[in-house]
């Protein structure tokens, strides 16, 4: 007996859609082992190479340091005069400290900056062993600190480094004076469907990125043409030497974790958020952190401090400089 054919099809597509979401549940899973992130030693001295080029975008006087900690080498780009109050920078994932690059030459007029390469991306940090939750991120930029002989800081993590500054404001507060949140990865709300689907797709087959990377980077910015070179240059060298990071998939943080950071945060959100709705993630965080302001960054999507430079500036330094 023969199938209509259009039971057919739809058996197939529920075959298919209950195999791709087996497969992506299994690579969105935490890492269980610590994994080479470059094809090779020779692939990623080359890295290096661009990661050091596109550090000149700064156009800021800086010293680079390497700590040790439990976890492993982390790498810092420091600027600004002594005597400021210290501010630590965390990135979004794959961009590295050259994230910075709109933000630094006015920002270090007035703070210390510790841009902290995250340790397990891609960058010139080198994990020893894996971080497995947020705690562990946590307890990592507290040996960072330590190293740094800063007993408290101003923190202002985007994306991914959004996802680090909560988790420290939660598992070590005592660490922070004031956060700023810029963008946070999957921090105040979950991904997009979709978004999950491209994550685990570009985990498998990093080619899927365009060749042109100013089409690559309008996933990322309104201004993909504005992004400097060697910014995109850093993209490029992640994909052409690298293979997956050692960090783990950041998640919505509970309705309860959210109500035990009593941190001072302010939180800013591209208008044009490609991962999330702005508007969820902000109501969300008014909603159940005690001491938290949210912003929307008009004409911005994720990179935000490449698309509003000017404005990320103004509030970074109002928020953390104000007595309030």
């Amino acid at each position: 007996m023969k199938f209509p054919k259009k039971r057919t099809v739809i058996y197939f597509l529920l075959i298919l859609i209950i195999i791709c979401s087996v497969f992506i549940n299994y690579k969105l899973k935490q890492p269980t082992g610590l994994n080479p992130i470059f094809k090779s030693a020779e692939a990623k001295e080359r890295f290096y190479r661009v990661y050091d080029t596109a550090m000149m975008a700064w156009n800021t006087p800086y010293i680079s340091k390497d700590v040790n900690t439990s976890f492993g080498s982390t790498h810092i780009n420091i600027c600004g005069d002594e005597d400021k109050p210290p501010l630590i920078l965390l990135s979004i994932m794959t961009f590295s400290s050259v994230s910075w690059y709109p933000n630094i030459p006015e920002l270090s007029k007035h703070f210390r900056i510790y841009c902290v390469d995250i340790i397990g991306d891609h960058n010139r940090s080198e994990a020893s062993r894996l971080l497995p939750d947020k705690k562990y991120f946590a307890e990592w930029l507290c040996e960072v600190m330590d190293a740094l002989k800063l007993n408290k800081a101003n923190i202002t993590g985007e994306s991914y480094g959004g996802f680090i500054t909560l988790s420290l404001a939660l598992y070590h507060p005592e660490r922070i004076n004031k956060a700023i949140l810029i963008a946070p990865a999957a921090t105040l709300t979950d991904w997009k469907f979709s978004v999950k689907i491209f994550i685990t797709v570009v985990k498998i087959v990093p080619s899927i990125i365009p060749a042109d990377y100013n089409e690559a980077f309008k996933i990322f910015s309104d201004y993909p043409q504005k992004v400097d070179s060697r910014m995109k240059g850093v993209l490029r060298s992640v994909y052409k030497e690298g293979v997956s990071s050692q960090l783990i998939t950041p998640k919505e943080f509970t309705e309860d974790e959210l109500s035990q950071v009593k941190t001072k945060t302010l939180v800013m959100i591209g208008e044009h958020e490609p991962n999330y709705d702005y508007k969820d993630a902000l109501q969300r965080a008014e909603k159940f952190m005690p001491d938290v302001t949210g912003f929307m960054i008009p004409n911005a999507k994720h990179l935000v401090n490449i698309d509003q430079p000017e404005i990320v500036n103004k509030k970074i330094i109002e928020f953390f400089l104000s007595s309030k």
